[in-house]
């Protein structure tokens, strides 16, 4: 790649081989180049295509501090090779405005109201959860500076995020405490539910998909249940189908989340699933 401009030491603008304009991250990668000289893309810790939102980017790049544009590309590598994915150029931006805010917010002594962020998060997100403490330790062993511990859960929220196609860190918070309410209900019928299970994990991987599908609106792609169905399952469940009757009511009212007979069903079973530990597990 060519070099043509850097905005910082660490933030440059390059050719490639196509000639077309690639803006890269990396440390000390813009310092001492000329135009026309080659970067050792070995520096190269992130890029951006720059086309039409160039002038925005690098806007956002050169507010950020150099630590923390090191600590967003070092921990972006150790999630997306932890979870097998990789961040978008808008969640990496994300994930580094909130790492640049969130020092600032340590050095001034300030910390975010944790209202919404409920402690089920670290059930809900286990391995989220974990690269997030490690993050954490990793942002406060380099910048000398204890974050308090809401930081995880925000910073959990990032990786959940980054990881859901088109979702909205304030989507991704919605449907979690979605998650945490509908549980509580489901808790408040079953003190005892075990929520290190195999089947546990699986209902709340159900919630989310169909709390999101509700909240964008997405028609469910499957099949619709035979009616009957439900009727068999309430017949042998009763006590089950109560507490999902409690869960749409309190959906619909509290939530303006409506509820389908095939929706119930699913709840129903998994419900069923997950107050009743199966051999397997």
């Amino acid at each position: 790649m060519e070099f043509v401009k850097s905005f910082n030491n660490n933030v440059a603008l390059v050719l490639d081989d196509e000639q077309k304009e690639w803006i890269v991250i990396g440390k000390g990668i813009g310092f001492g180049m000329k135009l026309g000289s080659q970067i050792d893309e070995t520096k190269v810790e992130r890029r951006f295509l720059a086309a039409d939102q160039m002038n925005q980017v690098i806007s956002r790049l050169q507010e950020f501090k150099t630590q923390s544009l090191e600590l967003t590309s070092s921990i972006t590598k150790m999630v997306e090779k932890e979870l097998k994915f990789e961040f978008s150029p808008k969640d990496y931006l994300s994930l580094a405005d909130h790492i640049d805010f969130a020092l600032t917010r340590a050095h001034e002594g300030i910390e975010l109201s944790s209202q919404s962020i409920k402690w089920e998060t670290k059930k809900l997100y286990p391995h989220e959860f974990a690269l997030a403490k490690k993050a954490l330790a990793e942002i406060e062993q380099t910048a000398g500076i204890p974050l308090p511990d809401s930081e995880i859960f925000l910073m959990t929220y990032h990786f959940v995020n980054a990881q859901a196609k088109e979702s909205k860190l304030q989507e991704t918070i919605q449907i979690t405490n979605l998650i945490a309410d509908t549980m509580k209900i489901v808790n408040l019928d079953y003190p005892q539910l075990d929520r290190e299970s195999f089947n546990y994990g699986r209902f709340v991987g159900h919630l989310r998909a169909m709390f999101i599908r509700k909240l964008k609106d997405q028609a469910n792609d499957e099949t619709p249940l035979d009616k009957a169905l439900l009727e068999v399952m309430i017949g042998k469940y009763p006590k089950e189908y109560a507490t999902v009757k409690k869960l749409s009511e309190f959906l619909k009212t509290k939530k303006a989340i409506a509820i389908t007979p095939d929706d119930e069903v699913y709840l129903l079973l998994h419900i069923v699933r997950v107050t009743n530990r199966q051999e397997a597990e």
